[in-house]
């Protein structure tokens, strides 16, 4: 950077990166002594309906994992996009071969809310995906997958996290500046300039967290 001159110019290359075919990683448990409870779950192909649940699933879903069980939660809006959403998010959990139960809005809580009780894949997914108060960080089956797999996943945190009622489009927001930055490297992969930014902390309230954003930025804005 300190040898640019006045009149220097930066340019995008807009190459896309084919990536290559990924799976789910398997799925290794210990049974309990003698259960005769424990349910099996299935690994499902990697394609784009599962790569956007689990963009979705980054922005908006729940693990609550303890020695004894475990159980998953996925929120969505109670408007017309979120009943849009709502049978996605239910199709791919049972993908898993789970039970899936939908709560719906009520006037405390005006969202709709899919869970499964699980603690196999509650496991699996706290591998593997997300793990409660920690930084997120997107995938290597994502990152290293084919373009419509990281095309899908962030599709998937775009619905979650992010907003395309902002200019420039705002594809998400997130308390974890390494992820954010994480999010921006897989536009640019896709040939999609972002521009990565940390919000303003003014007004700040104790103990909330600062927030950084992706966007859109350039022609793409």
């Amino acid at each position: 950077a300190d040898e640019l001159l006045p009149d220097d110019r930066l340019f995008f290359v807009e190459n896309v990166d084919t990536g290559s075919v990924t799976t789910l990683p398997e799925f290794e448990y210990d049974y309990p002594a003698h259960s005769t409870t424990c349910k099996p779950i299935k690994i499902p192909e990697l394609n784009d309906k599962m790569a956007w649940f689990i963009g979705y699933f980054h922005g908006n879903g729940y693990i609550h994992l303890t020695d004894g069980s475990g159980a998953l939660s996925v929120t969505l809006p109670n408007d017309s996009y979120g009943d849009k959403l709502l049978p996605l998010v239910v199709d791919c959990f049972k993908e898993f071969g789970v039970n899936v139960s939908v709560v719906d809005p009520v006037k405390t809580d005006n969202s709709y809310k899919v869970r499964v009780k699980s603690k196999q894949l509650a496991t699996y997914l706290h591998r593997h995906v997300k793990q409660s108060n920690t930084v997120l960080s997107v995938p290597e089956y994502i990152k290293f997958g084919l373009a419509e797999i990281k095309a899908a996943y962030l599709q998937g945190l775009l619905d979650a996290d992010g907003s395309i009622k902002t200019r420039p489009y705002q594809m998400v927001c997130t308390v974890y500046a390494d992820f954010a930055k994480e999010v921006q490297s897989l536009y640019y992969a896709l040939g999609v300039s972002a521009r990565f930014r940390a919000l303003s902390t003014s007004g700040l309230k104790e103990n909330w967290k600062p927030k950084y954003e992706v966007s859109l930025a350039g022609n793409h804005a």
